[in-house]
């Protein structure tokens, strides 16, 4: 038996069935309607047909859990049996069932990469939306594992792209993290589509489409709204917008923001000086390898106490992407 950490589903090893526990089952003895469960998730997790089909026929409870509270339907929807999925859940499966972990079938089945089985789940009435005990969406895993068509899939369900799980990530946040960006191309290129009107000087198009990803909050999209409002790039130049979406852009993770919004803190462009959040936002983006970052991080040490900079250092260590 296996069991991995909460975020990753659970799994056990292939059993070998009882012929007379089979035996017991087909006689309808009422002491033995209790076993049939333990054997339906065996069989269920090893794609069994036959042996499912005939303990669903004999009484098994299809929503009964096993280990870590995972039924029937979480074991085949995670090893790929789409046929004991579609058993199941004609036998009246619980779609929606969650393991001890709070994950359901349909995060097991994208998590693998099984599209006919993520498809049968979502027709049964799967919830794409649904979290488990990390706040981790079915389209997260997907995106960490770099599965773009489970992804696509459950976007056209109605799958939220910018839920966040407990630590404050995205799906795409997932991708990218996981070195799958290209999970999310279809949405990624309304950046690469704004950068190029930007940079061609058509500011008109490139502020409208940096405007509408940054409030969808694609933090890329913040960063660079922010440089058109400080820049004065096609709009009038207004250094409160400029601050207020680089700020965004720094708390959701976006390095250079996190660099510009460091030496912002030390009293440039009109904003409060705040040497501890300065070199804060300098050692985040110097984490990075944000060019020059460690430098200026660096030279606003010399202004400060080391009280202060155990603080600032304290703080980088506790951020978490917002």
């Amino acid at each position: 038996m296996r069991m991995e950490t909460p975020g990753r589903i659970v799994s056990c090893a292939r059993y070998r069935f009882s012929a007379l526990l089979i035996a017991t089952v087909l006689v309808g003895g009422a002491s033995a309607i209790a076993a049939p469960a333990n054997d339906l998730i065996r069989a269920s997790e090893a794609g069994d047909l036959v042996t499912a089909t005939t303990l669903l026929n004999s009484g098994a409870d299809p929503n009964s859990g096993g280990v870590y509270g995972m039924t029937a339907l979480d074991f085949a929807s995670q090893n790929g049996h789409v046929d004991v999925v579609r058993l199941l859940l004609n036998r009246n499966a619980n779609v929606n069932a969650k393991n001890a972990f709070g994950q359901t079938a349909l995060m097991s089945a994208a998590l693998n990469g099984h599209r006919e089985i993520v498809e049968a789940l979502i027709a049964k009435g799967a919830d794409v939306n649904v979290k488990g005990s990390d706040g981790k969406t079915a389209l997260m895993m997907a995106a960490q594992s770099g599965l773009r068509t489970i992804a696509n899939l459950l976007i056209a369900a109605g799958a939220d792209f910018d839920a966040k799980d407990l630590n404050g990530k995205t799906a795409e946040m997932w991708a990218i993290q996981s070195g799958n960006a290209h999970v999310f191309a279809p949405v990624l290129s309304n950046l690469d589509k704004a950068k190029s009107a930007f940079l061609e000087r058509d500011f008109p198009t490139a502020f409208k489409e940096f405007l509408a990803l940054a409030e969808a909050g694609d933090r890329d999209g913040q960063f660079w709204l922010a440089q058109m409002y400080g820049q004065g790039a096609g709009v009038k130049q207004d250094l409160q917008q400029y601050a207020g979406w680089l700020e965004k852009a720094a708390e959701a993770g976006q390095t250079q923001a996190q660099a510009n919004f460091g030496i912002m803190n030390t009293g440039t462009l009109g904003h409060t000086r705040n040497m501890i959040a300065a070199y804060m936002w300098l050692s985040l983006a110097a984490a990075s390898g944000v060019p020059l970052a460690e430098f200026n991080r660096n030279s606003v040490a010399q202004g400060m106490t080391p009280e202060q900079i155990a603080e600032a250092q304290k703080l980088a260590r506790e951020w978490k992407p917002k």
